[in-house]
């Protein structure tokens, strides 16, 4: 089943609309096989970045926060971003600044270096987990206060893009 790894790819930065309504319903088509599929937590993963991209923060955090990705650690650090960014859309910025922190400690534990050289087959899923750090870092470190984070710049097609490299 390719389609979850391809609506995972079109969700590594936020995509227009028109295309998220796309995705969204490839990444319907990845859940719809249940937890049985060996894949299941890739699933989850999909799905759960696919509702923060439309916006739906709590239904992410619902898809998310039950994966155990312990043999996985890109997707390890792809979740914790990606709760991160859930839980700053929901305004809860000490909960988003804490699952940063977790999930750049685990980053540095197991990404290494930007400018790595020594990438296995694993090489989409560490530049995948690089991308969803940049946006965290940058979302949830630019909330002052309370205050939500600016609204992200847009790109070509209406969609917003993602913020500059932090790193």
């Amino acid at each position: 089943m390719q389609f979850p790894c391809y609506s995972k790819d079109c969700l590594i930065l936020p995509p227009t609309p028109v295309e998220l309504e796309s995705i969204g319903k490839l990444a319907d088509l990845a859940v719809a096989a249940g937890p049985a599929h060996p894949a299941w937590g890739y699933f989850q993963f999909v799905k759960g970045l696919a509702e923060y991209r439309q916006g739906h923060g709590a239904a992410a955090i619902e898809w998310l926060k039950n994966i155990n990705p312990s043999r996985d650690w890109p997707r390890a650090v792809e979740v914790q971003m990606v709760l991160a960014l859930a839980q700053h859309q929901l305004q809860q910025f000490e909960a988003a600044r804490a699952t940063l922190s977790r999930g750049l400690q685990l980053a540095a534990d197991k990404l290494g270096d930007a400018d790595r050289t020594d990438l296995d087959d694993t090489w989409n899923d560490w530049l995948i987990a690089r991308c969803l750090l940049r946006e965290a870092r940058a979302a949830v470190s630019g909330t002052a206060g309370n205050a939500p984070a600016s609204t992200p710049p847009q790109r070509a097609g209406g969609g917003p893009a993602a913020k500059a490299p932090g790193d």
